[in-house]
């Protein structure tokens, strides 16, 4: 099993964000969230910054249980999505989605093998 390091990415549609935001004020905005099948919870988001960590339950419109269905829902302006960075990537390449919280968002450690969402 290989280990990579991978970045979360916090993102809002280009067409919709316009504001400032930090991770306490995060509760005020529609998010995207995903639920877990085998659960049926929600995800807390987490956020790491100068080693504090913070754990956010958002609110929103939208939930899913994939991420293709997160990203197409971002780029359609639904909210701030929450997912791995190279989901948004290309999406942020073309300027259709922008990064928020971008400072917030830890460098984590993943096993090459581990299932996906």
């Amino acid at each position: 099993m290989s280990i990579a390091a991978q970045r979360e990415a916090s993102v809002a549609a280009c067409t919709v964000w316009c504001g400032w935001l930090e991770s306490r004020t995060l509760t005020r905005h529609n998010c995207i969230n995903i639920r877990f099948p085998a659960s049926g919870g929600l995800y807390v988001w987490e956020f790491e910054r100068r080693d504090r960590q913070v754990n956010v339950r958002v609110d929103g419109q939208a939930i899913f249980n994939t991420s293709p269905h997160i990203v197409l829902a971002a780029l359609d302006g639904l909210g701030i999505a929450l997912l791995p960075e190279e989901e948004f990537a290309p999406h942020i390449e073309e300027g259709r989605l922008v990064r928020v919280l971008q400072d917030w968002c830890p460098v984590f450690s993943l096993a090459a093998d581990a299932p996906r969402m």
